[in-house]
């Protein structure tokens, strides 16, 4: 039988998995977010995660800003990453070049456990850390 969801429990499972984890995090409990840092092979991995009523949300935050000239080229070759990922997708932001990953898990009817909202962490920073080096050089 499936446990019926509310954003306040999927909250609190997602905090507890933090904490059974020993992971740090800054809540904002008035938004339901929270943020982290993880540590990937080479850099540090800025993470924000938010639930709302149907879904939580995982984003990545990259710590460079794509220049203007280069935005339009930089977003062919994310179309190309995105591409050959079976989830999420990777990003930029028009306004400021920022580029990020993300992705969101809809549990409208059903509480996610605390093993799958652990899954879910370990595939969006690995996802991340294994294309951060390509980024990069895709960089003018």
């Amino acid at each position: 039988m499936l446990t019926k969801a509310t954003q306040e429990k999927v909250y609190r499972t997602l905090k507890k998995v933090f904490e059974k984890n020993g992971w740090g995090y800054e809540p904002d409990d008035s938004r339901m977010m929270l943020m982290t840092d993880f540590m990937g092979d080479d850099l540090s991995i800025a993470m924000m995660v938010r639930v709302s009523d149907i879904d939580i949300s995982f984003t990545t935050i990259f710590d460079y800003r794509v220049p203007d000239a280069s935005r339009r080229d930089f977003v062919w070759e994310l179309n190309r990453l995105n591409h050959a990922l079976s989830y999420g997708r990777f990003s930029l932001d028009p306004n400021d070049g920022s580029v990020y990953f993300s992705y969101n898990h809809i549990f409208e009817d059903s509480k996610p456990s605390e093993e799958l909202i652990g899954s879910l962490i370990a595939m969006v920073i690995r996802t991340t850390d294994e294309q951060d080096g390509e980024l990069r050089r895709m960089l003018p």
